[in-house]
């Protein structure tokens, strides 16, 4: 049985069960055969000879009665009636008797009463003949016979009646065996039709059992057991990934710091080539790291936003300043759209939005090499808890076609393995883009050929669009208060349209009065009407990158004039070149920001040039990007980092932005020192010796709950898995920087303290 396979022995199991069936129904079928023979003999012996026996009964009762009453009225006639009557139920006890299928002794009693009735019948005639000749004069023998016959009557219908309820009961026991073997057959059916079907059952239930359930628990074991290894193996995939963040990152941390400090020391155009090429191949060579990182992390499904609360229009300006030496570098105008209802408090993870811009933006320019690249950012819905934004990012480049526009977002694939070549790329940023922007419950897709009216000119171009749920913030946004630019006259010129758009939009919110130009000669006529009119301008905000007139040759020809000596100028630029800080001072331009510029650096760009005397130029700084965030608080900062190369980078990238920096070479040293003294902000790394950065903070912390002070404490690790940054919060520090640390995150991340503070 063991040997059958699961088909026979299902199909055994039906045959036992039809077996078991057939049997319950042949019981079924005899039982009524046996019912049916019963119901026959009850029918055609029982129930008429007790139907002639009761005819006897009564046929004899009616003859006593005539006999009675022949007497009593001497008539013969009657007694005639009476006789007959007599002989009626002797007939119906022989009919009873001669029934066949009646038993012997039953047939023996009827036979027997119905000669004791014929005897009867004899004697009485005899008797009553008497009494009917001599009606005046009974004789003592008659008056015997009478006597005698009056007992035996009585004795006669006890027979009869005796007689009649055997019969009765014999036709009541025979129905009542019908029944009882009818229920017994019936019983016996059910059980032998129960047996059948539960072997039948147990059969299917240990078929199932061995060859489906068995399976499918082993088969379920056997994923366990595998999803356990792979768990193990995606652990261990974890640590070596994070391992190997660390060890990567920490040198590269050395070469790219110190490639960008080299920069600016570099004495030379050859020297300063050299570092640039180090220093393209160090960012190339990260971005392919985090690249790879990201998406390992999106296999292992630990890849995860980290909502803070953030600016918006800080974080696009930022992204954007990051690749607007790209776009210079090209000639390519990047510009960006704030569309003036989105807010610009959110809470949302702002280092993954910036990187999906990043791809983007980054990807429109690879592929644009003429026109602009636009970044436009809308409201698409709104509640009172969250806020779906819209991106749109468009560029002039070569474009998608049609049947590539869904492979692109697949990982490791661009339109064509000839676009690979030729613009490079490991293919990694749309698939990441996607989960990210999944991870934002929002939505991404590709829209090419993109030609909207009056757009620059260039190739097919493309716009790609993503949404973005992001928290509401309950509180109110900062407000700049603009008390000496209100009503400021400025002249914007910038030949790209969104440019000025934005450019105006921002002043006119800052409580200024913008007129834009799109060229130097428009820009210079606009000059000379508003002086003319005594409505002369008191700021003129100039794009650097423009054709025919570029902003150094407007500024030169405005210089040249004296009624505009009054006027300040403020230089936009995409990208900042050597040398161009002495020309700005050359050419009396007070302020010289990189775009895109953030609201508050043009604000207090704007407002400190606006301060400064035309009397004494030559004693007035250009206002910078950097001026503007050396205008707050100087720190004092302790940094707990144990590589060599690392401490110089750190000291020497703060100590340029004026604070005050001490080292610890590892965790210990950090608690000591922290305990000895006072500092503004820590920078702890997360690895170090004896004591770990975690580890030391949260002794720090500990501390702290004695004095009441709280120092910020920021980690500075190589790590960029799941879970770093949670471990650093739940240690007790404030904040989280990964490396390589890039120069703009480190002074954002000081611009945060400085604020605190202020």
């Amino acid at each position: 049985m063991s040997r059958l396979n699961i088909a026979a022995r299902i199909w055994l199991s039906i045959g036992i069960f039809i077996v078991g069936f057939l049997i319950s129904m042949g019981l079924q079928q005899v039982q009524g055969i046996e019912t049916e023979q019963t119901l026959r003999t009850t029918s055609n012996v029982l129930f008429p000879s007790a139907q002639m026996s009761q005819d006897a009964e009564a046929a004899f009762n009616r003859a006593i009665k005539n006999f009675s009453d022949a007497v009593l009225i001497q008539d013969p006639e009657v007694l005639r009636h009476a006789e007959e009557d007599g002989f009626n139920a002797i007939l119906n006890l022989r009919a009873v008797a001669r029934i066949r299928g009646l038993s012997t002794e039953r047939s023996g009693q009827v036979m027997t009463l119905a000669g004791s009735i014929e005897k009867f019948l004899a004697d009485a005639h005899g008797t009553y003949a008497i009494m009917l000749s001599s009606p005046g004069s009974v004789s003592k023998e008659t008056q015997e016979r009478m006597r005698r016959l009056a007992s035996w009557t009585e004795v006669l219908k006890a027979s009869l009646k005796r007689i009649k309820e055997q019969l009765s009961s014999d036709m009541h026991r025979q129905l009542g065996a019908v029944r009882v073997r009818s229920s017994q057959q019936r019983w016996i059916a059910g059980m032998v039709f129960g047996l059948t079907l539960m072997i039948a059952g147990v059969m299917v239930n240990l078929t199932i059992r061995r060859y489906i359930i068995l399976p499918i628990r082993h088969a379920d074991a056997q994923l366990r057991a595998a999803r356990d290894k792979a768990e193990c193996a995606n652990l261990a995939k974890s640590e070596f990934l994070a391992n190997m963040s660390h060890e990567i990152r920490t040198p590269m941390n050395g070469i790219l710091g110190m490639t960008e400090l080299a920069l600016e020391a570099a004495v030379n155009s050859e020297q300063r080539g050299y570092l640039l090429t180090v220093k393209e191949s160090a960012d190339a060579l990260m971005s392919i790291l985090n690249d790879i990182l990201d998406f390992s992390k999106i296999e292992a499904g630990k890849l995860e936003l980290n909502p803070i609360e953030f600016d918006l229009t800080d974080c696009v300006s930022d992204c954007l300043r990051l690749l607007a030496v790209r776009a210079a570098e090209k000639r390519i105008e990047l510009a960006v759209d704030f569309r003036p209802d989105v807010p610009e408090l959110l809470i949302g993870d702002p280092g993954r939005l910036r990187q999906i811009l990043m791809n983007l933006v980054g990807n429109a320019l690879k592929f644009t090499e003429r026109g602009a690249v636009t970044v436009q950012i809308s409201l698409q819905e709104s509640s009172d808890t969250s806020h779906t934004l819209h991106f749109m990012i468009a560029d002039t480049g070569i474009g998608v076609p049609a049947d590539k526009q869904l492979k692109i977002f697949a990982p490791f694939e661009q339109a064509d393995g000839s676009i690979t070549r030729g613009y490079g790329g490991t293919g990694l940023g749309l698939a990441i883009s996607v989960k990210l922007v999944d991870l934002m419950k929002g939505a991404i897709w590709i829209e090419s050929p993109w030609i909207p009216e009056g757009r620059p000119e260039g190739g097919p171009g493309s716009a790609f669009h993503f949404t973005a749920q992001l928290e509401a913030v309950t509180r109110s946004v900062r407000v700049f208060e603009p008390v000496a630019l209100e009503g400021l006259a400025v002249l914007v010129v910038d030949d790209d349209p969104a440019n000025r758009l934005v450019l105006a939009e921002t002043l006119f919110n800052l409580g200024m009065k913008p007129s834009c130009t799109g060229s130097g000669e428009p820009a210079l006529a606009s000059l000379a009407a508003a002086q003319k009119e005594n409505k002369p301008f008191g700021l003129v905000v100039l794009d650097c990158q423009m054709p025919k007139m570029d902003g150094f040759t407007m500024a030169e020809t405005i210089r040249r004039h004296p009624e505009y000596a009054a006027t300040r100028i403020v230089m936009l630029t995409s990208i900042g070149s050597r040398g161009d800080g002495a020309r700005c001072t050359k050419l009396d331009i007070q302020g010289y920001l990189v775009k895109p510029a953030k609201t508050s650096e043009l604000f207090v760009a704007i407002s400190a040039v606006m301060s400064t005397s035309p009397e004494t130029p030559a004693r007035t700084p250009l206002v910078t990007r950097h001026f503007v965030r050396e205008t707050g608080k100087k720190l004092r900062i302790l940094v707990a980092e144990d590589n060599k190369v690392n401490q110089r980078l750190a000291i020497r990238m703060l100590e340029k932005l004026g604070h005050s920096v001490e080292l610890a070479n590892n965790g210990t040293e950090a608690v000591t020192m922290l305990d000895r003294g006072v500092f503004d902000v820590v920078l702890m790394d997360v690895q170090m010796p004896m004591l770990g950065g975690l580890e030391a903070t949260a002794i720090v912390r500990e501390h702290e709950k004695g004095t009441g002070i709280h120092v910020p404490i920021y980690a500075l690790t190589a790590h960029a898995m799941k879970g770093d940054r949670e471990r650093c919060l739940a240690a007790g520090m404030d904040g989280y920087l990964s490396k390589p640390i890039q120069s703009h995150e480190l002074y954002e991340l000081l611009d945060d303290v400085t604020r605190t503070f202020a």
